[in-house]
């Protein structure tokens, strides 16, 4: 497999599931997304920040694609990062 090959299926793998987590949110009221639906508080909003986060440290950081200069960067609102929220962040613009 060559390398642009390699490129091409994570790029499709990655849009595939991003399609998969927004048509799981489509039709949901805001109050929905943001209802936590178990004890630890996790909501769905959380969850696509999250996995927004770790895509742009990890993929950015690994295809040397940095953040843009306008971007903060702070501790994740996620309960779902297993080291006390203090590994996972997220960027906001």
């Amino acid at each position: 497999m060559t390398e642009s090959d390699f490129n091409a299926d994570l790029r499709r793998y990655l849009q595939d599931a991003r399609e998969a987590l927004l048509w799981k949110l489509d039709g949901l009221s805001e109050y929905d997304v943001r209802r936590p639906l178990v004890p630890t508080g996790t909501n769905l909003l959380g969850l696509v920040k999250h996995v927004t986060g770790v895509e742009m440290g990890y993929f950015g950081d690994t295809f040397g694609r940095p953040r843009s200069a306008g971007a903060r960067s702070r501790t994740c609102p996620c309960p779902t990062s297993r080291t006390a929220r203090s590994t996972c962040t997220w960027t906001s613009t």
